[in-house]
């Protein structure tokens, strides 16, 4: 294996661990979903099956924080897994303090209780993260062990991918081979990064599990990029656009007096063109007009049972609470 690849399977494992916090259920659709193959989704799935109950990762990567990949990036030297191994054997519980430090910026390297009060976490993380600093030299004998027993499973399921989808990894190949390119395609409009801060870039990994991710790290001058990472970052730009044009949908309906009133009535069970048209002075016809705009902009629906519209109620809660974000209210 080349130095580079083995760099890029070193970060992807290292990073993979995040995904036993993401829903990756069938429960309903994701864009992972729509972006990449069933059977390519089953492989992540499989592998994400093998560490997501172990205990020993869950102590070092949360839903807030991932120990195990930033000390990586932490050290420029370290470009493959047996090298990163024997960094950890080699850390006893004062040097794991030191680089946990430099991690989150901590000045004090003996990382007291005022230090864990100052880091934007929840509790329950700084918590978890004080047990790891007490515990480190307990824990330190299970985790190079278990590394070792999960980057060999890693590895079966990173070469799966590389030989069943060469033409994603190629994809993300040609696009390496042109900066320019690279960053007109995927940097530009999908991610805030200047183009000057972009060309200081010198080393691009291909991150084969964490399909989604985009990883930058200016120090090592380095960036990492999923094999679906531009398929993902265009679908969730499309969603974006999506929620705007419905906020906005939702917006002119609410200042619109009369469909405003209409949805009132509808909220409040009122669902007779008869009745409705009598209270806003219009015909049954135009009632009928009007229920059918709001139901073409999926401002209110149908009821399976009742056959009744009804309000979307999710559609706006969903359109006032990204106003009340954009805005900062």
């Amino acid at each position: 294996m080349s130095e580079h690849k083995e760099k890029s399977y070193l970060l992807d494992f290292l990073v993979s661990f995040e995904l036993m916090y993401e829903d990756l259920s069938d429960d309903e659709e994701t864009i992972l979903d729509r972006i990449v193959a069933p059977t390519y989704k089953k492989l992540i799935m499989e592998y994400i099956s093998t560490f997501s109950e172990k205990d020993i990762f869950k102590k070092f990567v949360s839903k807030d924080y991932n120990i195990l990949s930033s000390l990586m990036l932490n050290q420029k030297n370290i470009i493959n897994f047996e090298q990163y191994l024997q960094a950890i054997k080699e850390l006893d519980k004062k040097e794991f303090k030191i680089s946990v430090s430099k991690i989150f910026k901590i000045e004090n390297t003996d990382f007291l209780l005022n230090d864990m009060e100052s880091l934007e976490l929840s509790s329950e993380a700084k918590w978890e993260l004080l047990l790891l600093l007490e515990n480190f030299d307990q824990l330190k004998d299970d985790l190079v062990l278990s590394l070792q027993q999960e980057y060999a499973i890693y590895c079966s399921y990173a070469d799966k991918i590389s030989d069943q989808y060469p033409e994603k990894i190629d994809e993300l190949k040609e696009l390496f081979e042109n900066s320019t390119e690279l960053y007109d395609v995927v940097f530009k409009d999908l991610l805030v990064l200047d183009k000057k801060d972009f060309d200081d870039l010198q080393e691009y990994l291909i991150l084969r599990i964490s399909v989604n991710r985009v990883l930058l790290q200016y120090k090592n001058k380095l960036v990492a990029l999923g094999t679906y990472v531009y398929d993902y970052f265009y679908e969730k730009s499309k969603e974006k656009d999506l929620e705007l044009e419905m906020m906005q949908n939702v917006l002119k309906v609410l200042a619109d007096q009369t469909r405003y009133g209409i949805i009132k009535c509808i909220g409040n069970g009122i669902t007779s063109n008869k009745e409705i048209a009598s209270i806003f002075s219009i015909t049954p016809s135009g009632v009928t007009y009007q229920l059918k705009f709001l139901a073409d902009k999926e401002i209110i629906r149908k009821d399976n049972v009742t056959k009744q519209y009804v309000l979307n109620n999710e559609l706006i809660k969903s359109a006032l609470a990204t106003l009340t974000s954009d805005l900062d209210l």
